[in-house]
């Protein structure tokens, strides 16, 4: 039932991304430009909440304390167990991110008529991204609890991250986007 939902989801995420593209591609002037800028827009805000959310993931993967005796109490190597968290960390942070972008990437490949070597190097691009945005997230867990107690820095953490949340989304209303959609 999961899989069903999931497939529906995907595939409706697909057809809402393709048909926006193509209704943006068509406006006279700025279509191309404002397409391109979407794309930007989906990637570097993509690459933003998956820094987020591998910062807040990594606290409680890696540094729990019951498994982490039994990871190093097993003949793996430091290296072994580092990588493995990291995996952990990279699937349980990015799993969102990769069904609301892969579809719109791919609706973007077809709505710009993409060969399939395009394809390829879009679902490459969006791998890079995710790799990319889960390793600055635990390096930041990393050098934070370095600094800092485990358990404080997530609570602090936390705040900022509701605090600045709450600020972008007012400078957001501040700036009226509602005016740019008006024919004056």
């Amino acid at each position: 039932f999961i899989f069903f939902v999931a497939l529906i989801f995907l595939i409706g995420s697909y057809l809402i991304s393709y048909q926006v593209i193509i209704y943006i591609s068509t406006l006279p002037v700025i279509g191309t430009l404002f397409t391109l800028r979407l794309i930007t827009l989906a990637f570097l805000s993509s690459i933003l909440m998956l820094i987020l959310s591998s910062l807040m993931v990594s606290f409680s993967t890696m540094y729990n304390e019951e498994e982490l005796q039994f990871l190093f109490s097993t003949p793996a190597s430091t290296f072994d167990v580092f990588t493995f968290k990291f995996l952990v960390t990279t699937v349980n942070s990015c799993w969102m991110i990769v069904i609301l972008l892969y579809p719109f990437v791919y609706a973007f490949a077809t709505a710009k008529n993409f060969s399939l070597v395009g394809y390829i190097l879009l679902s490459g691009v969006v791998l890079q991204i995710i790799l990319i945005g889960a390793t600055i997230g635990v390096l930041i867990s990393i050098v934070l609890s370095y600094l800092f107690p485990v358990k404080k820095v997530k609570n602090v953490v936390t705040v900022i991250l509701v605090i600045s949340t709450a600020l972008v989304y007012a400078l957001f209303r501040l700036t009226q986007p509602e005016k740019l959609l008006s024919p004056d």
